[in-house]
């Protein structure tokens, strides 16, 4: 199919990222991040979409790159194709056989999430377990929910295939909990593909919102794990002790888990008079996003578990100032780069607050974003070189 291609890759959107964010930036980091390598060494990509409704801006922009060569949607229909061979080979495959024929022939199929583990069939599938929250975070999950996640792990840790886990605090609790594994893994973490030049006005994003001049930002979906509840208790508490702070929220409000958890927080940030101080602006465009990124005093992420954050890689990304949870993963990405507090606990979190914000200023200047983009830049040349080198090991195994 690609005489001259060392590798060709196979990537899904399944239905299953439908409202999982995380999902959707791996995978379309993933893609972006391959597109950063030389072009003498850019495999070729194809893409399966089955995610409903609307695509986000993210989707869109990775599967508009030279590197895809083309999207497939459901029943073999062609949403996009390139112009050279790699695409107009499909246009001759009739639909129905458009995907096995894909499937058939790619090098490696990148990455297959645990909900898709059915369809991990061959050493070419490189399965991916995100996370081990179920095991860190037990309560968070009923014990049917706990079994499924285990008996999944369990089948790709007893699998002699490639396992995607994307972090080093991930690898450690694999080989913890599963010290008897078959599978051979590899740690991809993501680097940020953001940059400001994708930045909607800034000027513009804070008079649509109506935004003070300085404010701490939370970019997370309402997730009770993500614990919104800590930053705004530090909130309140900043307040009574007359020191008071602006804090705007974007993201999702559904948590499957915990249906209702949003209207409960926003039910006591009312009966606690903090709506002055706590704003929820709902799902923004991704432009607005990393212009409030860019505004913002700094970002705050109180997640208590990540596979790797996505929250700490963007505010990366455009030099923005980071005030995070101290668990392991956040250690990880971040070294001595942020600002940490306990997690979990609001008051750790409002002092280092106190003690942060004088110290930083309202914006950052030109020089200081250009640095964290020149920055970004290398660790996502890295970032794509440790995949492609790993994927030709794997092929030649």
């Amino acid at each position: 199919m690609h005489k001259n291609a060392e590798l060709t890759l196979l990537v899904s959107l399944f239905r299953s990222y439908h409202g999982w964010m995380g999902g959707i930036n791996y995978v379309t980091n993933f893609i972006k991040t391959i597109d950063y390598l030389p072009e003498q060494k850019k495999p070729s990509i194809y893409v399966f979409n089955d995610t409903p409704g609307e695509w986000p801006s993210s989707v869109e922009e990775a599967c508009s790159l030279d590197v895809v060569k083309a999207v497939i949607g459901p029943q073999g229909a062609i949403i996009r194709a390139s112009g050279d061979e790699a695409g107009r080979f499909l246009l001759h495959v009739p639909a129905a056989e458009r995907r096995r024929a894909i499937a058939r022939s790619v090098t490696a199929i990148v990455p297959m999430p645990m909900g898709e583990t059915p369809m991990v069939t061959t050493p070419r599938h490189w399965a991916w377990i995100p996370d081990f929250q179920h095991r860190r975070l037990p309560a968070l999950f009923n014990d049917a929910e706990k079994q499924y996640r285990d008996d999944i792990c369990r089948v790709l840790a007893d699998r002699d295939g490639p396992l995607i886990l994307s972090s080093r605090n991930a690898l450690f609790d694999f080989q913890e909990f599963f010290p008897s594994h078959r599978a051979r893994p590899y740690v991809w973490p993501f680097v940020s593909t953001i940059s400001t030049g994708e930045s909607a006005p800034v000027r513009a994003v804070i008079e649509k919102y109506k935004l003070p001049s300085s404010f701490l930002y939370i970019p997370n979906q309402f997730w009770v794990h993500k614990d919104h509840q800590t930053a705004f208790n530090a909130v309140r508490l900043l307040k009574e002790r007359g020191f008071p702070v602006d804090l705007v929220c974007t993201g999702s409000t559904k948590d499957y888990r915990h249906d209702g958890y949003f209207e409960t927080l926003f039910g006591i940030v009312k009966e606690q008079g903090l709506e002055s101080c706590i704003r929820h602006l709902g799902v923004i465009p991704q432009d607005e996003q990393i212009a409030l990124l860019r505004a913002c005093t700094a970002v705050i992420q109180p997640s208590l578990f990540e596979g790797w954050s996505t929250v700490v890689e963007d505010a990366r990304a455009v030099g923005c100032p980071l005030i995070v949870s101290d668990f392991a993963v956040h250690r990880e990405q971040l070294g001595a780069q942020g600002h940490f507090f306990r997690a979990g606990d609001p008051e750790d979190l409002a002092g280092v607050i106190a003690r942060a914000l004088p110290n930083l200023p309202p914006r950052r200047g030109v020089e200081a974003e250009r640095a964290a983009c020149e920055a970004s830049l290398i660790r996502r040349r890295a970032c794509a070189e440790t995949f492609l080198n790993d994927l030709v090991r794997e092929s030649r195994l």
